[in-house]
């Protein structure tokens, strides 16, 4: 579990905007207007938005650094599965409050009611992101009715 107040330079399996951008020697808007269907790239860059940020799989990615650099443009690859959660997207999977899915990536008070984080998260800017495999396995436990008791 990655808690550590400043981000990681990579997330796993993903890139953003910026790191293409640096990567390409382009603006961020530049990848941005790629991702909307804007701009010099043929078709839509694929990405997920997660909170205010966009993740673009790797595999997406290196399509779209071919282009970039070549000029050539790739067969699109099949879509990537969901590699992160958004407290947001977790909870409302879950049917629970984003209160709820916080808690268990932060633990819940301290001291004697309280309990430690459960749902293993890295923070990334300011959102927290949950890998699908956990994410799943939270929604799963939940639909079985789990849960700690002081879940908001």
């Amino acid at each position: 579990m990655n808690r550590a107040s400043e981000p990681p330079e990579k997330l796993e399996g993903v890139w953003t905007p910026r790191q293409l951008a640096e990567l390409l020697g382009v603006s961020r808007q530049t990848v941005i207007d790629a991702i909307n269907g804007k701009g010099a790239y043929p078709r839509p860059l694929r990405a997920q938005k997660a909170g205010q940020l966009w993740l673009v799989a790797d595999r997406d990615a290196q399509v779209y650094l071919h282009w970039a650099r070549t000029g050539e443009l790739l067969p699109q690859p099949d879509a990537p599965p969901k590699l992160y959660w958004t407290t947001g997207e977790l909870a409302a999977a879950a049917g629970v409050s984003t209160k709820t899915v916080s808690h268990a990536v932060t633990g819940w008070r301290s001291g004697k009611y309280g309990y430690p984080p459960t749902l293993p998260a890295v923070k990334f800017g300011k959102i927290w992101l949950v890998k699908d495999p956990h994410a799943r396995e939270f929604i799963q436990d939940r639909a079985r009715g789990g849960g700690q008791k002081g879940d908001g």
